[in-house]
């Protein structure tokens, strides 16, 4: 009975899951190439900008016309990354990239300051509503997917040769900003789809984390691809069950999870290769890592009812009480 109620109510959110496993694993492969690590975050909080500008203008969370809000302001990103691609600049285009984030975070934060269930708006941007979404909602994002899928395989060569080397693409006459708009447009296409699927959060670790894990275990560009893919659906999908039968949050569960099997593979493959050293090295850090949060534990207790963790106006109450006794 329970296996039956986990796939009625997580059935859509893990076909869902592994859908946007396979294309945000493959681009997150392409942004840690190219060394913008912050691009998918920021694209994420783009895309949320616009919808959170649709939504404080009248539509519906969950319209299409939002949905039409998030994507034209990832053209917009699209547009404003491909022009900070500068050779030889002063300023990083990580620098560009990580702004962008931050004024569109600091934007959604000041539309919805004195909107109507704003807070509710910003955790759902945050955390998503996977297991709420229907399947023709999925329906329309295998078709989005797999119309970025067809176009980055069409033009695979491309693309790879810019993320692996921009100068030795810019020599063999390819046109860095046309292309690198052409892909942040592509990848917001799949980002407008995921942020109001997963929530930022999730898309951000089903890029970098699935990828990441890949990069770790192969060399190979192909191969990569396949790791990262079945990683992030799989321990997206083991998010999604530990979520359902904990009855917490499902976006932040699959964050977390992702989060941690890349922890536990960067131990594993640092025991493989090091040998018996490490496993001191490993069971000396777990052992530092353990006395150091039982030591917050015990400052915490020991705070919690000391005039250090009161506000001025409970301290002062407090005060009066005693000389009044």
């Amino acid at each position: 009975m329970q296996a039956f109620g986990l796939f009625d109510l997580m059935g859509p959110a893990m076909v869902e899951t592994v859908l946007l496993a396979g294309i945000l694993s493959y681009l997150g492969l392409h942004i840690l190439r190219r060394q913008v690590i912050f691009a998918d975050l920021a694209l994420a909080q783009i895309a949320a900008m616009g919808a959170t500008i649709g939504f404080i203008i009248g539509m519906a969370p969950d319209s299409t016309g939002v949905w039409i809000f998030s994507f034209l302001f990832t053209v917009i990103g699209a547009a404003i990354f491909a022009l900070g691609r500068v050779e030889d600049a002063r300023v990083p285009q990580e620098a560009v990239i990580g702004l962008a984030y931050a004024v569109a975070a600091a934007t959604v934060v000041l539309l919805v300051a004195k909107a109507p269930d704003g807070a509710e708006h910003i955790e759902q941007m945050l955390v998503g509503a996977i297991i709420s979404i229907k399947w023709p909602f999925i329906a329309v994002s295998a078709v989005l997917v797999a119309a970025t899928a067809g176009f980055h395989y069409w033009k695979r060569d491309v693309f790879l040769a810019i993320s692996e080397d921009p100068h030795a693409a810019a020599r063999r006459g390819l046109r860095l900003r046309l292309w690198d708009f052409l892909f942040y447009l592509s990848f917001g296409v799949v980002v407008a789809v995921a942020v109001r699927a997963a929530g930022v959060l999730q898309v951000f670790v089903l890029l970098v984390v699935p990828s990441m894990a890949a990069m770790f275990l192969t060399e190979r560009f192909r191969a990569q691809v396949g790791i990262a893919w079945a990683w992030g659906a799989v321990v997206g999908v083991g998010g999604l069950v530990l979520s359902f039968y904990g009855d917490v949050p499902a976006g932040p569960t699959v964050a977390l999870t992702e989060g941690l099997s890349l922890l536990l593979l960067g131990i594993a493959l640092y025991l493989v290769r090091h040998g018996g050293r490490a496993v001191v090295r490993v069971g000396l850090g777990a052992g530092a890592t353990a006395a150091v949060l039982l030591a917050m534990f015990l400052l915490g207790r020991a705070l919690g009812d000391s005039p250090l963790a009161m506000s001025r106006s409970e301290a002062r109450q407090q005060r009066i009480e005693q000389e009044v006794r």
